[in-house]
Order: structure tokens, then C-alpha cells, then sequence
């Protein structure tokens, strides 16, 4: 039989025996024996993509929405390098990736062989470990080898450091799986295959619950004034956990847009969500200014957040399960490797927190009381605006959302747009982004892996370049009859510069920054299959959001836009908002 294909059976077995349950395949030539091994492999539910890069990100969305690694195959050259946004954005939010790439043997390095390119550890800075397959060798010791860096992959994208990780699979020829190089008896492939299937010798990772938590919380009751930021990826089931540690303590919460905290139907009563157009106002900051901060999740959205978390004297803490520096300021005092779980179950079960409770209901009343004066001003000036923008879309889209939607945001403006424009609401909303390197690149292929493996509606808010930047990902959608409705909002290029110092320089901002294309989008849509709508208003949008939300399709709803009208209305609530507030700061500065 050909030990090629045998070699890389062995290592779709065990893939299997360890729970991996998906793979994204790319077609080639050098990657046939793991071609061959997964289409045969009927356990692992196989997406052919043809674009690479569209590949990597489809995987990406697949493994944020099943939180288990997901596998992807290349051939070899140049599709490899194709898969480094996704492997970027996977590696800055952890999501486990296998990435098993082929490649020519050593012989053929560096000699002009063709399709041959230094595939050795290429990804060397956005992955959290690499493995060498080497050639494949029928024999104990080889086949031992390839089992062990197998387990070690998946230990390692899954628990003990999670994101991507690299297998390079040299393969020498024939690569077809029916040639035969090898003489092997029925009985030792057997052997073979029975080893891939032994139990897995990685240990669990333990989790570390040691928090400090005596001098945590002697920390915690003599600080009154204290804060709870939940940044972007803090899981959902931990929501009613932080809702409970805010009322232990009266703190604030700071939720992001992007966390999903908004949502649901956990306690929200501490939430503070208009902060963006207040935060960072030096008269706010000299008030209430905060002695602990507690950080769970990413990085906050908000610039204006990391403004006034940047200038605080607080003591500055952030909770992760890995204990990464999510503080661009690198200000932060102390990071705890915790899950939020763990951390806040230890907090709260300790029953010396009953006797040492402060009494700072005043600090947390004011907060909650500037914040509805800065909503109050956000309200009354979208009131104004009756045709449908760029900023009251929100406000209507999360009125006619279905419980359960998962909502996939873009990058550029949607998110700051969300972040700032969302209100709390008790629908259960699964909200996702690509906010580790917030590239525009990859959006629908994210979205699409996202809706791939979900019973209920997604939904994806994305920018017109966004959308033109991976429009060759609808044919995936079409292929796998893949239900996604996409609010294309369509402003004509990159709208997010009219909020940039760079629209003042209008001989150079047309076409070098905002870059006008108009493109065609519902040609372009149709000619994949996807239904098209052109939205008209606030009620045709309404309309128009209902109707294929109970089709098993992809649509296109397109909101046409005018940019520089809406970063008008952008700058106008935001300067109305630091205005009042900080006219009522200097009246009440007692």
C-alpha cells in the first residue's frame, strides 16, 4: 500500500479518537494522502474550500462557535501563507486551529523546485506551537512519533496554551493512495490503526484556582470606589457570576458592545454603557476616578475606556484564563491566570465579604446617573434624524433581532458603532467579532463558519470594503446551503476616516483614503445565488430584516449610506454629551 496514505490515516484516526470533529480542505496536489485519509474518515464532517484564505477563516468562525479545534488542510507554496490572517486572528483571540499544511521533502528545498517554498515553522509568531511531521515511515518508532506530536497539538491548541498550531507534513511521491511503495501485511495495519486509537497520554490541564484571595479581598474592602470592565470575549456563562460580584461590592460595570453583557437575561442593573462619550472628560476622570479596577475579557473597544483606564490611579487587575497583557497602556497592576468562573466563585463564597462590605451605594448611583443623562442626550438627538443612518440602524436592528440570533459584527465602524449605540436588552443575543487584529479581511467566511454549525438565525453587520473584501466567500454558502442574512451597509469606501484627522485633507482623502469604487454588489450577489434587497427606510428595513429570517437562504439587505453625514451625526452626540456632562460636573462639583 502507499505509506503515505497509511501515514496520514494513522493521524486522521487519532484526530477522531480525540474528539476533533471538523476539517476545512483545500485542494491540491501535495496534500493528497490527507485528503484521501479525511474524505474516507466519515466521523469528521469535511467543508471543500477552494480559496485558502477564505478557508482559514471559515474554520476560524466554525471553532469560535463549537469552542473545539477545528482542522485545516493546504497543499503546498503559496496556499500555505494564504491561511496567515485567519492563523493571525485565531492566535490573538486563542481559538484552536490545527493547521496541517504539506509540503515537499527535503531534497527539493532550495533548489527551484517548483511549488516549493520555506515552509519550516512560517508562522513562526502567531502560533503557539509547531510540530515537524517529518517523512512518513512505517514503523514503530516513526509512527509512535506521529501519535505523540498529534496529542501534543491538540493538548496544546485546546488547553494548555489554546490557539493555532502548525503540522508540516512533507510528502515524497507517489502521493496517490492506491500506488504501492510499501509491502505491509493486513495484520500490522491493523496494529497500526489500533495504536492511533489508544488512549490519549496528555494530562488534563489543571486549572490554577489560587488567586491570592485573602489579599484580594482585603484589597476589595477597603477600596469602595471600584469598577468591572467586561471586554470583548468574556464568556457568556460567567455573566450572571460578574452581575453578582458588581452587587456584592456596588461597582460599576463597564460593559463593552462586543462582550454580549448587554444581552440577555442575567442581572444588568450595574451596567454602564453610554461611557464612550463621557469617560475620558478630565473633570469626570478627577471625580471618579476609581481605586481597583477589575478587567475580565479582551481589550475594551472604546478609546475612550483606555483613555481614562491609561490616566487612573487605581489598582488595575485583569482575570484571564491564560494571564495575557490585554492593556495596551501597560499599566495594569497585576494579571490573575484565572478562569472568571473560578474568581469570581471564590470571591463571592467567601463569607468574610458579608462583614467587610463596604457601603459605597453612592458611588455606584452616581455612575449610573451621568450615564442616563448621557443617554438621554444620545436618544434626543437620533430623534432628529427620521431617514435611516448609520447610527440609528443599530437601535432597529437589536428591536427586530430574534432571540438567539447570533450577530456577527465587522470591523471598522460596526464595532465602535455597537460599542457606543446598543442599549441593554433581555433578548439573548450571541454576539461575535474579529476583534484580535481587527481586520477587515475574512468577515463573511467567519460569519459563514458561524452559521454553519447553529440551529438559530445569524446575522452579519458589515461595511461595504469588508464585504468586497471576501465577496468570493458566498460560494460557500451556496454550496452548503448555509442560511446568512448580511446588512451590507454601503457608504462608498472606508466611511471610518471621516471620523479620522484625515478628512481634513481633501486633496489627497477621495482618493487615497476613502476610495470610492462603486461596485455593483446586487450583480455581484446574484451571480452567487444570494438574494438581494435594497433597503429604502426604517420600515423597509424592518420588513425586509423579517422576511429572511425564516428562509433557509443568504440575503443581502443593502443600506445605503451617506458617510460623512453620518460621522457628522457621530460627532455631533459626542460633543453634546461632553458638553452636558461636563457642564453638570463643574455645577456639581461638590
Amino acid at each position: 500500500m502507499n505509506k503515505n496514505y497509511l501515514w496520514s490515516k494513522i493521524f486522521v484516526e487519532r484526530l477522531k479518537h480525540l474528539g476533533v470533529r471538523y476539517v476545512c480542505i483545500s485542494p491540491g496536489s501535495r496534500n493528497t494522502p490527507l485528503v484521501y485519509a479525511f474524505a474516507k474518515c466519515n466521523s469528521i464532517k469535511k467543508y471543500v474550500i477552494i480559496d485558502e484564505r477564505t478557508s482559514g477563516f471559515f474554520a476560524l468562525g466554525l471553532a469560535d462557535k463549537t469552542n473545539t479545534p477545528v482542522c485545516i488542510i493546504t497543499t503546498s507554496g503559496t496556499a500555505v501563507v494564504e491561511l496567515y490572517p485567519a492563523i493571525v486572528e485565531a492566535y490573538k483571540r486563542r481559538i484552536p486551529l490545527i493547521i496541517c499544511t504539506a509540503d515537499r521533502p527535503p531534497k527539493l528545498q532550495n533548489c527551484g523546485a517548483n511549488q516549493t517554498i520555506k515552509q519550516e515553522n512560517i508562522f513562526i509568531n502567531h502560533i503557539r506551537a509547531y510540530y515537524n511531521a517529518g517523512l512518513p515511515e512505517i514503523n514503530d518508532v516513526r509512527i509512535e512519533h506521529l501519535l505523540n506530536i498529534t496529542d501534543m497539538a491538540l493538548y496544546k491548541a485546546s488547553q494548555e496554551d489554546s490557539g493555532p498550531v502548525h503540522i508540516n507534513f512533507p510528502f515524497e511521491k507517489p502521493l496517490e493512495p492506491k500506488i504501492n511503495d510499501i509491502v505491509i501485511s493486513d495484520d500490522e495495519k491493523k496494529r497500526y490503526l489500533k495504536l492511533s486509537r489508544t488512549v490519549n497520554r496528555q494530562t488534563i490541564n489543571k486549572q490554577n484556582k489560587n488567586i491570592g484571595s485573602d489579599n484580594l479581598l482585603k484589597k476589595l474592602k477597603q477600596t469602595p470606589r471600584g469598577l468591572i470592565i467586561v471586554g470583548c470575549y468574556t464568556d457568556k456563562n460567567d455573566f450572571k457570576l460578574i452581575a453578582q460580584l458588581s452587587e456584592k461590592f456596588n461597582y460599576p460595570i463597564l460593559a463593552d458592545g462586543l462582550s454580549g453583557y448587554r444581552f440577555g437575561r442575567h442581572s444588568k442593573k450595574n451596567a454602564i454603557i453610554n461611557y464612550g462619550g463621557y469617560i475620558n472628560l478630565e473633570e469626570f476622570q478627577t471625580k471618579f476616578d476609581a481605586e481597583i479596577i477589575l478587567q475580565f475579557g479582551y481589550t475594551p473597544t472604546s478609546k475612550q475606556l483606555l483613555e481614562y483606564y491609561k490616566n487612573s490611579k487605581a489598582c488595575k487587575i485583569l482575570i484571564n484564563e491564560f494571564g495575557d497583557l490585554y492593556d495596551p497602556s501597560k499599566t495594569t497592576n497585576e494579571i490573575i491566570k484565572c478562569k472568571t468562573k473560578y474568581f469570581c466563585e471564590i470571591i463571592i463564597n467567601n463569607q468574610t465579604i458579608y462583614k467587610l462590605k463596604q457601603n459605597n451605594s453612592d458611588w455606584l448611583s452616581q455612575w449610573k446617573f451621568i450615564d442616563k443623562k448621557a443617554e438621554n442626550i444620545k436618544i434626543g438627538i437620533n430623534k432628529k434624524f427620521k431617514n435611516l443612518n448609520e447610527i440609528n440602524l443599530i437601535s432597529e436592528l437589536f428591536q427586530s433581532i430574534h432571540e438567539k440570533t447570533n450577530l456577527m459584527i465587522s470591523n471598522s465602524l460596526p464595532p465602535r458603532d455597537i460599542d457606543y449605540f446598543t442599549d441593554i436588552s433581555h433578548k439573548n443575543i450571541n454576539v461575535f467579532s474579529n476583534r484580535g487584529a481587527s481586520g477587515i479581511d475574512g468577515i463573511v467566511s467567519t460569519a459563514l463558519g458561524i452559521a454553519s454549525n447553529t440551529k438559530n438565525k445569524t446575522i452579519l453587520i458589515v461595511g461595504d470594503l469588508s464585504f468586497y473584501y471576501d465577496i468570493n466567500a458566498l460560494y460557500i454558502a451556496k454550496k452548503y446551503s448555509i442560511p446568512l442574512v448580511i446588512i451590507l451597509i454601503n457608504n462608498q469606501g472606508g466611511g471610518i476616516f471621516e471620523m479620522l484627522p484625515t478628512q481634513n485633507y481633501e486633496d489627497v482623502f477621495d482618493e487615497y483614503f476613502k476610495v470610492k469604487h462603486n461596485i455593483n454588489y446586487e450583480i455581484l450577489a446574484k451571480g452567487f445565488g444570494c438574494k438581494f434587497y435594497n433597503v429604502k427606510g426604517t420600515k423597509d428595513f424592518q420588513n425586509k430584516l423579517k422576511l429572511p429570517l425564516v428562509k433557509e437562504e443568504i440575503s443581502i439587505l443593502q443600506i445605503k449610506t451617506n458617510s460623512k453625514k453620518s460621522a457628522d451625526i457621530r460627532k455631533n452626540i459626542l460633543a453634546e454629551t461632553r458638553k452636558e456632562i461636563k457642564r453638570y460636573l463643574i455645577e456639581n462639583q461638590n
